[in-house]
């Protein structure tokens, strides 16, 4: 059995069943990482923004780092030069 994503039909309030619980992760990792990398955003606001913990922030991060998907030590973005 392919372990789906259970999220919550508003209307009635049932569970329903959608994407594999794996392309939902991924897909919220890849939101992390681009809300980190590219919005600079601290794990604590990302967290805020999605609505998840920071400890959730931090896992999906960690995962990232393990992959290879982020650099474990971002240094900030080069402006133009002062000449």
């Amino acid at each position: 059995m392919t372990d789906l994503a259970t999220t919550v039909d508003e209307s009635t309030g049932e569970p329903k069943r959608g994407r594999p619980l794996k392309e939902v992760t991924a897909a919220r990792r890849e939101q992390i990482v681009k809300l980190r990398t590219v919005d600079r955003m601290t794990q604590k606001e990302i967290a805020d923004q999605l609505g998840i913990t920071p400890a959730a922030v931090h896992y999906h991060l960690k995962r990232a780092r393990h992959g290879n998907a982020i650099d474990p030590n971002p240094t900030p973005e080069a402006g133009p030069a002062d000449d």
